[in-house]
C-alpha cells in the first residue's frame, strides 16, 4: 500500500492537529462553526425578509393615510367652497332686499301726500 491512500492521509492530518481526539474535535468545531456562519446567513435573509414585510406594510399604511387625508380634505374643501357660495348669495339677496327697502323708503318720501 502506498502513503496515499485515506487512512494515510487521515492519520497525518491526525498527527498535524496532535491526536486523533484534538483532530475530531477540530472538525466537529470547523464543522459547528461553518453551520454556525450557514444559520446566520439564513437569519439575515429571513430578518430581510420580514424587514421588507415590515416596510411594505408600514408604506401602504402610511399611503392609505395620505390617501384618506387628501380625500378627506378635499370634502372639507367642497363643503367651505358651498358654504361660501351659499353666503355670497344671501347677501346677495340681503342687500338686494335693502336697496329696495331704501327705493321704497325715498318713493314714500319723495311723493306728497
Amino acid at each position: 500500500m502506498g502513503k496515499d491512500w485515506d487512512y494515510s492521509e487521515l492519520a497525518h492530518n491526525a498527527k498535524e492537529h496532535g491526536d486523533p481526539e484534538q483532530y475530531l474535535d477540530f472538525i466537529r468545531e470547523t464543522g459547528f462553526n461553518e453551520g454556525k456562519l450557514e444559520g446566520k446567513s439564513e437569519g439575515k435573509t429571513e430578518l430581510l425578509i420580514a424587514e421588507g414585510v415590515a416596510l411594505g406594510i408600514g408604506l401602504l399604511g402610511y399611503a392609505g393615510y395620505k390617501a384618506f387625508s387628501a380625500i378627506r380634505d378635499k370634502r372639507e374643501q367642497e363643503a367651505i367652497n358651498k358654504q361660501k357660495q351659499e353666503a355670497k348669495r344671501v347677501e346677495k339677496e340681503l342687500i338686494d332686499g335693502m336697496n329696495k327697502a331704501l327705493k321704497d323708503e325715498e318713493k314714500e318720501t319723495s311723493e306728497p301726500d
